[in-house]
């Protein structure tokens, strides 16, 4: 890739295609009708990263109540992957999200709803993703991936299985990084490490995936101002995914390891279980959140 021009363009995509697979459109789903807003990309097996203010979003349209286990949806929110052909798709549930008030990155736990996602959880041919948990430097190519312009509904098929119709744009944006924030742009709006592009980024794409020149996730979708004339750059944000590694996150992850319990993102990637390059150079440093004992935080730093 690194052959290939740093101008910035944005060009739709035909599906299938490399990033099908691996980038989902976000769905929320409300007493049967279907509301897209947002992607998320698989890191893992059950597992995919999106732009926490996706979810947000959501809960701020939809009915939430608050537990002493946090915030519980009462919605549905799945996840629609594209597999060998636009006819063959995978449904998710999104059975429950981890975030951190740190970053605008959350974690997914997915769980297979139809028999397309059944299979590719079973056939053991899955690509796994390779995150970049650092910025690129300035200077640097990258591109993103989304979808805007989004539309759903969900009908039955004569057979009775669920059909769903899925009208958006997706589409890639190639820009170049211009500015490196390495612990927050600003204290409101942007107060967690991220990285400045001139890429346009329409809305619906937030939580798609940004990947550097050598085709690893390097950041998150979660910010774009658009220019004003052709003669003015984009201004666009991508989170780095760094201090996703302290979200806490609960999952089995093994025979090795006690069922039902939290941990935080890092013990993945030291086992392998997310492919992420430079999380020897990530230290967390635990807390526990004003307000609510015993809930524990980690805060991301790097060496």
């Amino acid at each position: 890739m690194s052959g290939f021009s740093k101008a910035p363009s944005f060009k739709s995509v035909a599906e299938p295609n490399p990033a099908s697979e691996l980038v989902l459109r976000l769905v929320a789903i409300d007493s049967g009708v279907w509301f897209p807003q947002g992607a998320c990309t698989i890191i893992a097996r059950h597992l995919a990263m999106t732009a926490k203010h996706v979810l947000e979003d959501f809960c701020t349209k939809h009915q939430v109540t608050q537990s002493a286990d946090g915030v519980q949806a009462q919605f549905g929110i799945w996840a629609i992957q594209i597999l060998d052909s636009p006819l063959r798709y995978g449904i998710w549930e999104v059975d429950e999200a981890f975030a951190s008030p740190l970053t605008d990155i959350a974690l997914l736990h997915l769980m297979p709803y139809n028999d397309a996602a059944g299979e590719y959880v079973l056939s053991g041919s899955q690509k796994q993703i390779l995150l970049n948990l650092f910025a690129p430097a300035v200077g640097e190519r990258v591109v993103g991936h989304g979808f805007h312009s989004s539309e759903a509904k969900m009908s039955k098929n004569p057979d009775g299985s669920d059909h769903i119709d899925v009208n958006d744009a997706p589409a890639a944006t190639v820009g170049e990084v211009r500015e490196i924030h390495v612990e927050r742009r600003d204290l409101v709006r942007l107060n967690f490490p991220c990285f400045r592009l001139n890429a346009r980024f329409d809305g619906g794409m937030s939580g798609g995936p940004v990947f550097n020149d050598t085709g690893q996730m390097c950041g998150v979708i979660c910010s774009s101002m658009p220019a004003n004339d052709d003669n003015e750059e984009h201004v666009s944000y991508a989170a780095s995914l760094w201090p996703a590694m302290g979200i806490v996150i609960r999952g089995h992850r093994g025979q090795n390891h006690p069922k039902d319990i939290t941990y935080p993102a890092l013990d993945l990637a030291r086992e392998g279980i997310i492919g992420a390059l430079g999380w020897q150079r990530v230290e967390l440093d635990p807390f526990e959140v004003a307000g609510a004992p015993g809930r524990i935080v980690y805060g991301a730093k790097y060496r």
